[in-house]
């Protein structure tokens, strides 16, 4: 704790510290104990290197994964739509991509943290169907017939 009295003690000597309100003192006692906190936790996880290389390594393949669904899904929101409605395809895309974005941390919260292991794992399996059923999809969806007049089903 005397490293954080230091601290605070050199950041009000350099004029950082004189601020015109309590809010900014109490702001200022905080940010030393939350960098205290966070070297302490970062000793505890680079003690032994297999947790580094663990998190390393699920770093990059959650990186990649993403990166290959956000291909994969941009390049079949482009190829499956047809010409004459590619406007209104992607529109219907990027709706579904907002709602994603809106819905999913508040289903993540609700259906997969407060269950538990069974909320993950059940997050897993339907990651698993998914991912299954994908490429029939595909290849249903890219045999499909478009009208003569080449007007969208």
């Amino acid at each position: 704790m005397g490293q954080v009295a230091g601290a605070q003690d050199e950041l009000t000597g350099a004029g950082l510290g004189r601020v015109g309100d309590q809010r900014g003192a109490r702001g200022l006692r905080v940010v030393p104990v939350a960098g205290e906190e966070r070297r302490a936790a970062e000793q505890d996880l680079t003690r032994g290197t297999g947790g580094v290389a663990i998190l390393v390594a699920g770093l990059v393949a959650l990186t990649a994964g993403e990166l290959f669904q956000s291909a994969g899904c941009w390049g079949l929101s482009f190829a499956l739509a047809p010409d004459c409605a590619r406007a209104e395809y992607l529109a219907t895309f990027n709706l579904g991509t907002s709602a994603q974005f809106v819905l999913g941390p508040a289903i993540v919260t609700v259906a997969v943290v407060g269950n538990g292991t069974a909320g993950w794992l059940a997050m897993a399996g339907a990651f698993l169907l998914t991912g299954a059923v994908a490429g029939p999809l595909v290849t249903r969806a890219q045999n499909r017939v478009l009208p003569e007049d080449g007007s969208a089903p």
